[in-house]
């Protein structure tokens, strides 16, 4: 699978505002779940996007140092998600809020 490689040496990480009773049997049924080391849900935390709380929680859960790391997502709230926890953002031209258009890039 293309990715492969990149997967065993980086944590993937799946974050949606959608509520796990909705997320998690889409993933499992297209065998997705398998894919993400985390996934958290709008309801998993206290804060979700766009507050930062969920992917600080990430880089706390992965002992990964707070700086530039890059996120990826389809919507405005991701960038601003993004934003609010200082990272760099890739826009993603696919997913259920692109509406087949990028969210727009961070300054």
């Amino acid at each position: 699978m293309p990715g492969e490689d990149a997967r065993r040496r980086l944590p993937t990480v799946l974050i949606t505002n959608k509520e796990r009773r909705a997320t998690q049997p889409l993933l499992e049924v297209h065998g997705l779940d398998r894919l993400f080391d985390l996934t958290l849900c709008g309801d998993t935390l206290t804060a979700r996007k766009p507050h930062p709380l969920p992917v600080l929680h990430c880089l706390q859960v992965f002992n990964v140092p707070p700086s530039p790391r890059a996120a990826i997502g389809d919507s405005d709230i991701d960038v601003q998600t993004a934003r609010n926890a200082g990272m760099r953002r890739g826009p993603c031209r696919m997913g259920t809020a692109a509406g087949g258009r990028s969210p727009a890039p961070i300054a």
